[in-house]
């Protein structure tokens, strides 16, 4: 996380943040991002209700900063393997689909586990182990 702790709690907040830094107004980031201006306006005056991994995947090397600081990733709880599962997947900006394809398993299975309803196999948990080492970024 950056050194400035008034970069905000929320991802409208850093995105916000994160632009003023790098200098850019709305209309740049959108352009360069590929999105719309009113998309970004929405997001950092904290009118979106959530900020999808795609999207943060676009904002991230034009605002030089991780997906994970973005997206607030880093003040997710852990205390759970459900908590840890989720986490993990979004510090490393992966879609539900997207992890479970790195593991050999499906979407639901991986939506099971983020809810605490199953939890993965053996030969599931030693392929998330790297995923899931050093989570604790707070």
């Amino acid at each position: 996380m950056p050194e400035n702790k008034n970069c905000g709690n929320t991802p409208g907040e850093r995105i916000r943040w994160a632009r003023f830094e790098t200098g850019l107004d709305i209309v740049d980031v959108a352009r360069k991002a590929g999105l719309c201006p009113g998309t970004i306006s929405r997001i950092e005056n904290g009118r979106a209700q959530t900020v999808e991994i795609e999207t943060l995947r676009k904002l991230a090397p034009i605002l030089k900063q991780t997906i994970a600081f973005l997206g607030c990733f880093d003040l997710l709880p852990e205390s759970t393997l459900a908590e840890r599962i989720r986490k993990a997947r979004l510090i490393h900006g992966l879609t539900k689909s997207e992890l479970a394809a790195k593991i050999g398993t499906n979407e639901k299975t991986v939506r099971l586990w983020e809810r605490g309803r199953c939890s993965p196999t053996e030969k599931s948990m030693k392929i998330l182990v790297p995923y899931l080492k050093n989570l604790k970024l707070h």
